[in-house]
């Protein structure tokens, strides 16, 4: 069919180069009748025009300058000879673009259609801010009211915790043992997971040690780059969309591709930033205290300043200042990475206990604090201590400092049967929520569907309140129990995790736990706690768009690419523009044909002039 439509725009376009041919013949039959006279080097112009070099022949512009006199008539003479030239070039270019543009309204193009846009349902709001609940749309698969409310989230390890253990193996590296490549190569994420018939990708990002140009060992300290992770929750709209336009076989059918698409919430982990160091909590009230930790570190390449970061810990603070605890017992270390050669005396656990807080602070590394302030975080001072005024951002006077001041969760690591009790090592993050576009390719022969999160809002000014029982909820672990440190044998069981245990968390060898192993399951474990968490919505047709951040109209559609007709784009709006101009020169061609027939029986002079 291309290729019959390819030879009609052709035939088009020899049609109207004659046509247009035609047009100059006419031109210069009156411009000889009307003046009585023409160069000779004129008269084929209906025959050469039509060739691009006819615009650079510069003796078709001189030569009437030739003519060019004081007297009026020979100046009208000039005029009319440039006139003609225009002409004879303006229809130089217009039939040199006649063929594209008749290629391109006659050929149909690969467009891209949506159909119409569903309201599905009303964003109200992330439900990050309180635990887990019974409603529809947590995702804890397993698990029941009651075990819900009592946070026993060890109901979820068979199809959630069976996915951290999952994800986990996706970690790709060069040469996995070798520290020295994978610090100058650095380190691929692309963690898979399923959520119904759709997979996804929980994030995918590059983590490379060596651009921050520090020491490992030296700074204990590790970066990550921000990522994106996806709603499961939206997921499973998302495959129930699937189902529905795979069901439309007339959509299928004729249809080059297919696409379900559709609007929903995502949650980005950003300032994700690793130390080690000494803790110590002042505490100043019933379930209120100021927890600090010591040797605390920023990301910045420029920075190599120790600090130490407060937070307000405790619910007597606010009531999102809460925290949850677990444990990862039967851990042991194998003697040259043999697994089945263990020493049972040699089992150790970890200990997890993660908080939320809505505001945290910095002092020492050359901040310029108030002493006061210092005494206060300190726990040393004798007067009363304004901690509000303490834990103002404005009170770190410092524009170069990188960190995070509100809404930060911190997983915080301790060995129990350590003889450095009072060593940790903290993780922590800020959340934020973004909107972005969930896709699903369902063209034939796609035999996994996958879907992509793409086109996220720039905006990065909504953060989270992040409940820590949806971390617990993520390790399927129940609130103060322990995870069985089997689960992930590649991840926990190396020699290079921990030596012994009196080492474990030793604040001067704390490499041994914040090792490449340890920061991945933690990191897995943040984008599994973030993808859980699930949202609250409302009937679109029920409630006012009020804002444009809480209150998203959620909509679903399908995209298809079809050979279509259209002027979606500038090729073909110029194509338009072509053809329209071409009939008007055909109209005014038909003008000038009648009024040579009217007049033919006049004289027509020839100039035979050099």
């Amino acid at each position: 069919m291309n290729g019959m439509l390819l030879f009609a725009a052709k035939g088009l376009e020899v049609w109207f180069i004659f046509v247009a041919g035609l047009l100059v013949y006419d031109a210069q039959t009156i411009l000889r009748r009307s003046k009585g006279d023409l160069p000779p080097d004129y008269a084929l112009t209906h025959l050469e025009f039509s060739d691009l070099l006819y615009l650079f022949n510069a003796s078709k512009w001189t030569r009437p300058i030739r003519k060019a006199s004081r007297s009026p008539k020979n100046r009208r003479q000039v005029y009319n000879f440039y006139a003609f030239v225009l002409l004879a070039c303006f229809l130089t270019i217009l039939v040199n673009l006649m063929g594209p543009a008749t290629g391109v309204l006659l050929l149909p193009s690969v467009q891209s259609v949506d159909q119409p846009h569903n309201a599905s349902e009303q964003f109200r709001q992330m439900e990050s801010y309180k635990p887990p609940t019974p409603k529809d749309g947590h995702g804890l698969v397993g698990c029941n009211a009651d075990q819900l409310k009592e946070h026993l989230y060890s109901c979820a390890e068979y199809v959630r915790g069976s996915e951290l253990d999952s994800m986990s193996s996706f970690v790709a590296t060069p040469t996995r043992n070798d520290e020295e490549t994978r610090n100058e190569t650095g380190l691929i994420y692309l963690a898979e997971s399923q959520e119904d018939n759709v997979h996804f990708l929980v994030f995918n990002f590059t983590y490379n040690r060596t651009r921050h140009d520090y020491d490992r060992k030296e700074h204990d300290r590790n970066y990550f780059n921000d990522f994106t992770v996806p709603s499961r929750q939206t997921l499973r709209m998302v495959s129930a969309d699937t189902d529905k336009v795979i069901n439309e076989t007339h959509l299928m059918s004729k249809s080059l591709q297919v696409s379900s698409q559709r609007n929903g919430p995502a949650i980005t982990v950003s300032s994700l930033n690793t130390n080690g160091g000494i803790i110590r909590s002042i505490r100043l009230g019933n379930d209120k205290s100021v927890t600090c930790l010591s040797g605390w570190m920023t990301d910045r390449i420029d920075d190599t300043a120790e600090y130490t970061k407060c937070i307000r810990n405790g619910t007597g603070w606010s009531s999102a200042n809460s925290q949850a605890g677990f444990s990862i017992g039967n851990l042991s270390v194998s003697t040259a990475g043999d697994a089945s050669n263990k020493n049972p005396e040699d089992s150790f656990s970890l200990n997890a206990l993660v908080y939320f807080s809505d505001k945290a602070t910095y002092y020492g590394g050359g901040l310029n604090r108030d002493a006061h302030d210092i005494e206060c975080l300190n726990g040393n001072s004798s007067a009363p201590c304004n901690w509000d005024g303490i834990f103002d951002p404005a009170k770190v006077n410092s524009s170069n400092f990188d960190g995070s001041f509100s809404n930060v969760t911190i997983v915080e690591w301790s060995g129990p049967d350590s003889i450095y009790p009072d060593s940790r090592i903290w993780f922590e993050f800020v959340s934020y929520l973004q909107f972005g576009l969930y896709s699903v390719d369902l063209s034939f022969g796609n035999k996994m569907l996958f879907a992509h999160l793409e086109n996220l809002e720039d905006e990065r000014d909504h953060e989270l309140v992040i409940d820590p029982l949806w971390t617990l909820a993520a390790w399927s672990v129940d609130a103060n129990g322990t995870v069985d440190g089997a689960r992930f044998p590649n991840l926990l069981q190396e020699p290079n995790v921990v030596t012994n245990t009196s080492e474990v968390l030793d604040a001067d060898k704390v490499s041994d736990v914040e090792s490449f192993e340890f920061y991945s399951l933690n990191l897995f474990a943040i984008a599994q706690t973030m993808s859980l968490i699930s949202y609250e919505s409302d009937d679109p047709n029920h409630l006012a768009v009020t804002d444009k951040t809480v209150n998203h109209v959620l909509y679903n559609w399908v995209n298809r690419r079809v050979w279509a007709y259209g002027l979606g784009t500038r090729t073909s709006r110029l194509g338009v523009a072509v053809v329209c101009t071409g009939m008007i020169t055909v109209v005014f061609r038909v003008i000038c044909a009648v009024y040579n027939y009217h007049h033919k029986d006049d004289a027509i002079p020839l100039d035979v002039s050099p």
